[in-house]
């Protein structure tokens, strides 16, 4: 991970030019055609202003390098020099974002499941006044 940063920060010596993303780019949100083609993006509730790499090294980790080599064909933006470098790092952290959300929501289950059980057994402090 540290080699992935190193890279990272290599790449982003400048400032990229930062742009509206989707900011979550997965099958169940990009439709395609018979071609293979995009055909639309769905869902754009995580959309931010951030480096357009972002979105790129999501495909690569979603699809792979050819289809986000066409997406790189097909932009109308700007690309800089750096930002291959850039999505492919973003793409191998990809992994650890997800794995930190699937931590993050056993986390809250774990915490919602042991609030139920104390209000159950009436030890929840609501119910602390009430069992006197």
């Amino acid at each position: 991970m540290e080699a992935v940063g190193r890279r990272l920060a290599g790449a982003s010596r400048e400032l990229p030019p930062l742009v509206i993303v989707h900011g979550d780019l997965k099958p169940a949100h990009v439709l395609r055609d018979w071609a293979g083609q995009i055909a639309a993006v769905l869902d754009f509730e995580g959309s931010r202003v951030s480096d357009p790499a972002l979105d790129f090294g999501r495909l690569r980790h979603n699809w792979d390098e050819r289809f986000m080599q066409q997406a790189l064909a097909a932009c109308s933006g700007t690309i800089d020099a750096r930002l291959e470098i850039r999505a492919r790092c973003y793409q191998q952290l990809d992994s650890l974002e997800s794995l930190d959300l699937a931590l993050r929501r056993a986390r809250h289950r774990s915490s919602g499941a042991a609030q139920s059980g104390r209000a159950r057994r009436g030890r929840h402090p609501r119910n602390a006044t009430r069992a006197r």
